[in-house]
């Protein structure tokens, strides 16, 4: 009997973010103490800029993880309802507050707020025994 889809409802991470404005303000802060303070506002923009862009970039949505075989297979809710086409998933890191998917060769990292506990520990879970997604 196959197991039920782990059904994950991802929303982008307040804890990225504040942790990439607290990296950012401490590089700032480094640049202006060691060089000059326009050096270090041009450093901080370009800073915002690739934290914005790395907010935008990240997906979110829902996500279907089933086990084929030995096989992980993910599909993305789509809009209208129905799911997209099947997208192979391997694991990049697998830690206790973070875990880091190659969804379709795209990254997709899972932060603490980023999904509910309960579906982060199954996915967890499914890693953790998964052959084909540590490969």
């Amino acid at each position: 009997m196959p197991k039920p889809p782990i059904i994950l409802h991802i929303v982008p991470s307040r804890v990225a973010v504040a942790l990439h404005l607290s990296l950012a303000f401490g590089i700032t802060a480094l640049y202006g103490w060691l060089g000059s303070v326009m050096v270090a506002l041009g450093v901080l923009l370009l800073c915002l800029a690739a934290i914005a862009w790395v907010q935008r970039s990240q997906p979110c949505g829902t996500l279907w993880l089933s086990e084929k075989g030995a096989e992980l297979q993910s599909y993305w809710e789509l809009q209208h309802g129905g799911l997209g086409p099947a997208c192979r998933v391997r694991c990049r890191y697998l830690g206790p507050w973070l875990i880091g998917l190659d969804v379709a060769q795209q990254g997709l990292w899972l932060w603490p707020d980023s999904a509910s506990a309960s579906e982060r520990r199954e996915l967890r879970r499914l890693l953790r025994y998964s052959t084909d997604a540590k490969s």
